[in-house]
């Protein structure tokens, strides 16, 4: 019901749509040499499809309890023998899947948009470029369960600040373990305060294998798997948290 649902969301298909359109769009950068066409082509695409993914993964996380709230429709649901975990869960994994089906779409607009160059075909068997993808996946799987955590409790205006607020700090997982370290800050106060951020923060920079596939540098299997693990389990405890929220409130 609710991959049904989004799929019906006007906004989410805008999206996907603009999505399409900007990974197609770098076909027009033949002028550029070979070589640098390549990398605005990679580059531009392996951005949008995460770009994107992330901007319909906040949006659909956000909105889905909230809406059935407004609507009033939850009481109908959880009057039925549903309980708040199947709810929950049914939520998360019917958005993901909704996420996982616009993924393949760009990501297969991206294999064509390679196929089309010679100097891409290398590129389609390339393990790096798999590895961002599954990574990306793996990514708006981490905010998709954050955005509906938080909408068991907030409002959708408030979870859309929250959510973006949290994806756009956890890029600077790096800056907040410098800031943590004696020789960058002198405060002991300040440095805890930075080491708590950095550890409680989602490191989102770690999914990006843009630079890596750019310089042609592997990415070994072990550090994807590093990744997906600590994101499995961020996902186990977050949704665990989002469940507890959710418990509390009265319908």
């Amino acid at each position: 019901m609710t991959f049904r649902e989004a799929l019906r969301r006007r906004v989410l298909n805008i999206i996907l749509v603009f999505a399409v359109v900007s990974i197609g769009v770098s076909q027009l950068f033949s002028w550029l040499s070979t070589g640098e066409e390549m990398k605005f082509i990679l580059d531009m695409c392996s951005n949008s499809i995460r770009f994107f993914s992330m901007l319909i993964a906040v949006l659909l996380g956000a909105s889905m309890i909230p809406g059935e709230i407004e609507r009033h429709t939850i009481f109908t649901i959880l009057s039925k023998p549903v309980g708040r975990t199947q709810f929950l869960l049914g939520k998360y994994f019917g958005a993901l899947l909704t996420l996982l089906m616009n993924i393949a779409i760009m990501s297969a607009i991206f294999m064509v948009v390679l196929a089309l160059k010679k100097q891409g075909h290398p590129y389609l068997v390339n393990p790096t470029l798999w590895k961002g993808l599954f990574l990306v996946v793996i990514e708006v799987a981490l905010l998709l369960a954050i955005a509906v955590a938080v909408s068991t409790v907030a409002s959708t205006a408030f979870n859309l600040v929250f959510s973006f607020f949290i994806y756009f700090t956890g890029q600077m997982g790096s800056v907040f373990n410098e800031l943590s370290k004696p020789e960058r800050v002198a405060n002991p106060v300040g440095r805890g305060l930075m080491a708590l951020v950095y550890h409680i923060l989602p490191h989102f920079e770690n999914f990006d294998l843009r630079q890596p596939l750019l310089m042609g540098d592997p990415v070994p299997f072990r550090y994807v798997g590093e990744v997906t693990g600590a994101a499995v389990v961020y996902i186990a405890v977050v949704l665990a948290l989002g469940y507890l929220l959710f418990s509390q409130r009265e319908f």
